[in-house]
């Protein structure tokens, strides 16, 4: 079963809580690209070693690229949300 699966990515699950904030509230504020790439780094130098940030803004802005309807109950985010903030993204 673990071989089918895989393992765990053990950084997502140690920033795990951190990065549904940070991507809930990129959302939430409605921001673009650009300021949600410097919400990140700001939330990335005031919460992560500094050894972790490049990886966190990794994996935080690769969630927030691929977020879809299907996804948004992780981030606890409403549908409208979601939609509003899609349209100010792209």
């Amino acid at each position: 079963m673990r071989q089918s699966l895989g393992e765990p990515d053990v950084f997502r699950m140690q920033y795990r809580a951190l990065i549904v904030q940070a991507v809930a509230e990129v959302v939430r504020a409605g921001l673009n690209k650009t300021q949600a790439v410097a919400l990140l780094r700001q939330t990335a130098q005031s919460q992560v070693p500094p050894a972790d940030q490049a990886r966190f803004l990794e994996v935080t802005e690769t969630q927030l690229m691929s977020l879809h309807e299907g996804s948004i109950a992780r981030y606890r985010l409403r549908p409208s949300e979601y939609r509003a903030w899609k349209a100010t993204w792209q």
